[in-house]
């Protein structure tokens, strides 16, 4: 048997807006979305963690005792170069001849070794408290640093080689 057919069905109304609202849509309009707040907090707990992880990485690799010592023998010599050497040479050194042409004789061989008991000592106020930390570490000795002057020589153009004698 055939259904019949309703008359009153109209396309429009078929295609007709409903102005009605479900409960679901009614349920999520007046509840918060949790989902995407949990997930913004997960996502901003991630990145700390992460933050913090390379943070520790990152101390614990540059508080190493080898980081440490060579960092205070570097800042020891720095000194020594420039408020110590290179004001003897220009007090000194420059009677006759001029301060380039002494130091050109020395920018491809360098000056004589300095070891590291000679950088600790020459201020002993300065470098007191990094001396029982180096020495613990270095061998005094048979540590050293050798400066090479560079053009134009002034106070700051050099560069150092450091021997170092450590167990680390």
């Amino acid at each position: 048997m055939a259904k019949p057919k309703n008359k009153n069905v109209n396309s429009k109304n078929i295609h007709k807006k409903r102005t009605g609202s479900s409960t679901v849509r009614h349920s999520r309009l007046k509840k918060p979305d949790f989902s995407r707040t949990a997930r913004k907090i997960i996502i901003v707990v991630i990145i700390i963690t992460m933050l913090a992880v390379i943070l520790f990485l990152l101390f614990k690799s540059f508080s190493t005792p080898e980081h440490i010592i060579k960092a205070k023998i570097e800042t020891a010599a720095t000194d020594y170069y420039e408020n110590f050497f290179y004001t003897d040479i220009t007090k000194y050194g420059t009677t006759e001849k001029s301060l380039a042409e002494i130091m050109d004789r020395y920018k491809d061989k360098g000056f004589s070794t300095v070891s590291l008991r000679q950088l600790l000592l020459y201020d002993s106020k300065k470098y007191a408290d990094a001396r029982d930390v180096v020495t613990s570490y270095c061998d005094e000795n048979k540590s050293y640093v050798k400066f090479y002057p560079e053009p134009p020589y002034e106070q700051k153009n050099y560069r150092i080689e450091y021997h170092y004698s450590c167990d680390f």
